[in-house]
């Protein structure tokens, strides 16, 4: 029966320095040729989950934007998108224009943006209304972040937003001192109902399923997944909800556990 291992990203799969081991890469490569499959579950668009992928020489399928989109590598297609409402979008989008707060909204390839373009994937999201229906009718918006180098407006903006929306959840955070940010999007949206949806596609069972994790967006995986991992280097409160702890991301912890799961069968 195979096993479907589900795997963070930052913190997880990659070290300290943004780099994947040698050691890891032969571990995921010896884990899917035994007939398993292994997806990246991140909290970051597509773009660059299909970076990783080639990175460790595994197609596969993606779970990108905190499950917000499932897609199959290897043919191209979407298997499911969870979309912000275009209304939810436009309050989110004229509260952070007015509060002076960067916007980043990732829709199915690319990343729009207001203030600035920081990367080739981001294209700046039009300011007129009748530009913005246009825009957000031929896109979706599958989460949005809110970005400023002030922490307490991010924190503002996370309470008066979510209970003025209901229909938006925060999907991830984070409290960096330099430029804080939050990601918003729809509430039925996480990791872990990805997990169910793409289990049930692949026609697994969700006993089958593992969750390898260090974050606090990746406490939905652990909560649906067969067995959970986190990483050494998680936080003690993330660590206290998993079933395994293996070694942290700068000491090949993702191929130390896929390789005792390989010695086990």
């Amino acid at each position: 029966m195979k096993k479907i291992v589900y795997i963070d990203c930052d913190g997880t799969l990659k070290n300290d320095k943004g780099e994947i081991s040698q050691r890891t890469k032969k571990a995921i490569n010896q884990f899917t040729q035994a007939g398993n499959y292994i997806v990246l579950c991140t909290g970051q668009p597509r773009y660059f989950a299909e970076k990783i992928s080639k990175e460790i020489e595994c197609e596969s399928f993606f779970i990108s934007s905190n499950g917000a989109e499932i897609y199959n590598n290897m043919d191209g297609n979407i298997i499911k998108i969870v979309s912000i409402d275009n209304i939810d979008f436009m309050k989110i989008y004229e509260y952070a224009e007015k509060n002076d707060i960067r916007i980043v909204a990732v829709s199915a390839g690319k990343e729009f943006v207001t203030k600035e373009i920081r990367n080739q994937n981001q294209y700046m999201i039009p300011n007129k209304l009748q530009d913005l229906e246009t825009f957000l009718n031929n896109n979706k918006i599958k989460q949005i972040m809110l970005i400023s180098n002030n922490n307490e407006k991010i924190n503002k903006a996370k309470t008066e937003l979510i209970n003025e929306i209901d229909s938006i959840t925060i999907l991830n955070q984070s409290t960096n001192e330099k430029e804080p940010w939050v990601a918003f999007g729809n509430s039925k949206v996480s990791k872990g109902e990805a997990i169910k949806e793409l289990t049930k596609y692949l026609g697994e069972t969700i006993n089958n399923t593992i969750a390898i994790g260090n974050g606090y967006n990746d406490i939905s995986m652990f909560e649906v997944a067969g067995r959970s991992v986190a990483m050494e280097n998680a936080e003690d409160d993330i660590k206290n909800k998993v079933d395994i702890i293996t070694a942290s991301n700068n000491d090949d912890g993702v191929a130390i556990f896929l390789e005792n799961i390989l010695k086990e069968n």
